[in-house]
């Protein structure tokens, strides 16, 4: 065997045991799943909302959400087959710290848009 055919024989050797653990190894990239994908996957979600009346807020009775808000976030999430919907009301100033502390998946209520609003989180256009 010449000096080159030995070289040759590593390279494909080295090249055959890269590509096998390239195939061997799990997954590849790894993905993180967004807040989206988790509620649809699981069916629930936990939503943030301030405690005014008729909006939204508290049944003293029952301590259900009850008012405007809750009863569209149920009707809109059930058509998207989330069925499991925790609706805390809190006060109005909890709502971003309590996003942003990961207490709520999203907020659903009167939020302004503001330039300090935009620079603590990602906010959406009105519809």
């Amino acid at each position: 065997m010449t000096f080159r055919s030995s070289v040759r024989l590593r390279l494909a050797f080295m090249w055959c045991v890269l590509l096998a653990l390239i195939v061997a190894l799990p997954g590849g990239p790894a993905f993180a799943e967004t807040t989206k994908e988790r509620i649809l996957r699981e069916g629930k979600i936990v939503i943030g909302i301030h405690n005014r009346t008729p909006w939204g807020f508290r049944d003293e009775a029952t301590g259900e959400a009850k008012g405007w808000h809750p009863d569209l976030l149920r009707a809109a999430f059930a058509e998207l087959g989330v069925n499991e919907i925790d609706i805390r009301v809190t006060e109005f100033g909890a709502l971003i710290p309590g996003l942003l502390a990961g207490r709520f998946d999203a907020v659903a209520s009167g939020l302004s848009i503001t330039p300090e609003r935009c620079r603590q989180l990602p906010l959406a256009l009105p519809i």
